[in-house]
């Protein structure tokens, strides 16, 4: 039985998107369904290789258990509200994994 082949992204790309991420932290706190949500990365870049981050750990999260959301964070003078700004407007990404 053969595998097909997985698209992978090089690991120096994941190194330093993860280099550039000035915090990788663990915050746990609820949200408003009662869930446990965990603040893993914030400041990831908005340019290609923090896009290709994003991408790499939706595709190996256990997405029958948790569940990835990437929020928009800069400047909000044009773009956003208190909580977030639109991805394609956002300086940069924080991104939460739910439980």
């Amino acid at each position: 039985m053969s595998y097909p082949k997985l698209e992978t992204i090089p690991f120096e790309t994941i190194a330093k998107v993860v280099k550039n991420c000035t915090t990788i932290k663990k915050k746990e706190r609820k949200n408003s369904n009662g869930e446990t949500c965990v603040h893993y990365f914030s400041k990831v870049p908005n340019n290609q290789e923090g896009l290709e981050f994003i991408k790499s750990i939706r595709k190996f999260v256990n997405n029958k258990r948790y569940k990835v959301r990437v929020l928009g964070r800069g400047s909000r003078k044009v773009h956003g509200n208190a909580y977030s700004i639109p991805l394609k407007h956002s300086e940069t990404f924080s991104i939460y994994i739910d439980q």
